[in-house]
């Protein structure tokens, strides 16, 4: 249930890029959406990577690798999220760009 709702929201955020590319096509918003929409994609991957690492590191307490790697994928994951913040910050620009407020 959940999987086709994402499944449906994706497809929906595929149009309005489509139809932002169309419309808008001296704007930025388009790739935007995309580069979001990647970023997005690669975050979920390193959840469950993190999610894995971190059972793995209380799996196997005192093995210091294992640890490393829970942290390292969790630097990573704060990474993306601030990569994610900077999309979303540019897209703000560019629609005050194309719609300024009066």
């Amino acid at each position: 249930r959940v999987t086709a709702k994402f499944i449906k929201l994706s497809k929906d955020i595929i149009e309005i890029k489509r139809k932002l590319d169309t419309d808008h096509k001296d704007s930025k918003l388009g790739s935007l959406i995309g580069r979001v929409q990647e970023l997005e994609e690669k975050k979920l991957h390193t959840v469950v990577d993190y999610q894995l690492a971190a059972q793995q590191a209380l799996d196997n307490p005192g093995d210091e690798l294992c640890e490393k790697n829970a942290k390292l994928i969790r630097a990573g994951l704060t990474k993306l999220c601030e990569d994610i913040t900077e999309v979303l910050t540019e897209i703000r620009y560019e629609i005050i760009d194309l719609d300024p407020p009066a």
